[in-house]
């Protein structure tokens, strides 16, 4: 069992989510000349943080048996990204990687 204690099936599939979430913010148009980065596990990681994050909301605030309406999902995702802040700068180019840093926390709502 996983770290958020979730079946290895779905930390993937949260994984293959961020990873095309990933890969759709680095080639919108307005990062195309930003030099931005990520690491080969981080979708991994976010998957992992993501259910952490799920296990704890749901532990708090709901009842037994009841499920995460898909506004809260989307709260919980965009938290994920902004705990954990997925993509980087190039740490060997100049990136303008503060003007561009919270496009990536929007992108989840869409």
């Amino acid at each position: 069992m996983s770290v958020a204690e979730r079946s290895q099936e779905d930390i993937a599939a949260r994984a293959d989510y961020f990873e095309k979430m990933i890969e759709m913010q680095l080639s919108a148009s307005g990062f195309r000349n930003v030099n931005l980065l990520y690491h080969p596990e981080m979708p991994n990681i976010l998957a992992h943080v993501y259910f952490a994050l799920t296990n704890a909301y749901k532990k708090l605030y709901l009842n037994p048996g009841s499920r995460t309406d898909s506004a809260k999902r989307a709260a919980l995702t965009c938290a994920t990204i902004a705990a954990v802040v997925p993509i980087r700068p190039d740490p060997d180019k100049k990136s303008g990687w503060m003007r561009k840093r919270n496009s990536t926390q929007i992108l989840c709502l869409r």
